[in-house]
């Protein structure tokens, strides 16, 4: 099987888990939304987005470099795999536990400064999971990850409907996400042995290999937590819990979609970093594919979007969160830079050009902060949502320009016109089904964009003929 025949393969495969995932999370999150109601909620959010802000910063970079390092010609996987384990568990332990610490001088309730030291105990397992993922991006074989994600996300989906029956309470569905993510590290764990040896090294002069190709890296991630994770820590300190909590559900379902970009990205990064500097004309074919299909996805999800905001958020939430759709119609165009800005940053990495990014990330930064410090206490969630659309855009455009400085290489909007009339025809069909119940609505729109996009031949049967990527001549 041809390299790009079983990239598309991997990538289906993963597409299948990741929708059945994903299902179980809106199940999950409406479960949460309906049994906590807006205020609680509110709480969850800010214990999710306080200690996600540590959890992040301990991931080091260690993720994209252990991908890079592995897709080398000859890489002594378990060495690097191994090391890599080590460093991630040493940074987990002492930047949770600091989260958790300095979560005490923040203005939060008893409840939610104990909900942070609860949580932080699932972010350490995530924290393991995810230095592991890598394994199977370069193997191609992220059926395993799947499966483990969605093994947890049953387990979680279980117990929060159990709660959910019994009297929910913050600290009930924390440990539910708690075990969730036991599990899906064990599964990943166990299966991860037949890939490499798995053991904890420490090679010093490896760390600090690997230190030094990281903080680039690293920085950069603290530097984008500070526009991306700020906008709601500063709104739960400027504003009620129950605009947290409306916040967060638009959030939450914004979140859910944009892990489709970063997983796809995610399989073509080990590609675009082996030809990268061998195959400039391959390294330009992947990459303009990859952002065609990212075109493809991110254009009908802005106008759906749009359109549903108001049903689907009730559909999730219930009426009680309605006042949400106006922080996800904003947020739906945050989700699209989104999508493009996950190619810009992977590539950047893959060409080994994320040193000189820290600049720009650090002016996103201070552009964000003061966007958050200045709209927040006056216009509450829509502040947040509009310094969280400025932000992304910029650092998306940044990281473009930095592709194109570096390599001569940029995309080209060429199926632009085609994609955007498809989904036009698909958003006119949603516009006069507003009245129908989301899924159908929705269902719907889906098929008429496909089919769109097969009149307009903006894809044919080809594409499946190569899943996604035809192999390069």
């Amino acid at each position: 099987m041809s390299l790009a025949r079983s990239i598309g393969r991997n990538t289906l495969l993963q597409i299948v888990g990741k929708g059945i995932a994903t299902v179980l999370g809106f199940v999950t999150v409406a479960l949460l939304q309906r049994a906590l109601g807006p205020e609680t909620y509110g709480a969850y959010t800010t214990v999710m987005a306080y200690m996600g802000f540590f959890s992040v910063i301990a991931d080091l970079g260690l993720y994209l470099i252990v991908l890079r390092e592995i897709a080398k010609p000859d890489a002594d996987k378990d060495k690097i795999v191994g090391n890599a384990l080590s460093l991630r568990i040493i940074a987990a332990v002492v930047l949770l536990g600091l989260g958790v610490g300095a979560s005490l001088a923040f203005p939060y309730s008893h409840d939610i400064k104990l909900g942070i030291a609860i949580i932080s105990v699932s972010f350490f397992f995530v924290a393991i999971q995810q230095v592991l993922v890598s394994i199977f991006q370069h193997a191609l074989r992220m059926v395993t990850v799947a499966a483990g994600e969605i093994a947890g996300r049953v387990v979680l989906l279980v117990l929060v409907a159990y709660y959910a029956a019994h009297g929910p309470t913050l600290w009930h569905m924390l440990y539910a996400i708690v075990a969730g993510s036991l599990v899906n590290m064990l599964i990943v764990l166990v299966r991860s042995n037949g890939f490499v040896r798995l053991r904890l090294r420490k090679d010093y002069h490896y760390w600090k290999y690997l230190l030094k190709e990281t903080w680039p890296i690293a920085i950069s991630i603290v530097l984008n937590l500070l526009y991306f994770r700020m906008d709601t820590i500063f709104l739960s300190v400027f504003r009620s819990l129950e605009e947290v909590g409306l916040y967060g559900a638009a959030y939450k379902i914004l979140e859910i979609l944009i892990t489709f970009p970063n997983m796809f990205i995610g399989l073509v990064m080990p590609v675009l970093s082996a030809v990268a500097f061998v195959d400039w004309d391959r390294f330009r074919s992947i990459f303009q594919r990859a952002f065609d299909v990212l075109l493809i996805g991110a254009v009908p999800l802005f106008i759906g979007g749009m359109i549903l905001a108001r049903p689907l958020i009730v559909f999730v939430g219930g009426v009680e969160y309605a006042a949400a759709a106006p922080f996800f119609r904003i947020l739906i165009i945050a989700v699209s830079f989104l999508f493009f800005g996950s190619l810009s940053g992977y590539t950047v990495t893959a060409i080994n050009e994320q040193r000189k990014m820290v600049w720009a990330y650090l002016s996103v930064a201070i552009l964000g902060l003061v966007l958050y410090l200045i709209l927040i206490p006056i216009y509450g969630g829509y502040g947040a949502a509009i310094g969280t659309v400025v932000t992304e855009g910029t650092i998306m455009l940044a990281g473009y320009t930095m592709i194109w400085k570096r390599t001569r290489v940029r995309p080209m909007f060429g199926k632009f016109a085609k994609i955007c009339t498809s989904a036009i025809t698909m958003g006119v069909v949603l516009y006069f089904m507003q009245t129908a119940h989301v899924v159908v609505a929705a269902v719907v729109g889906v098929a008429v964009y496909i089919i769109c996009l097969f009149v307009f031949r903006v894809i044919d049967k080809s594409i499946f003929t190569s899943i996604i990527f035809k192999e390069p001549t």
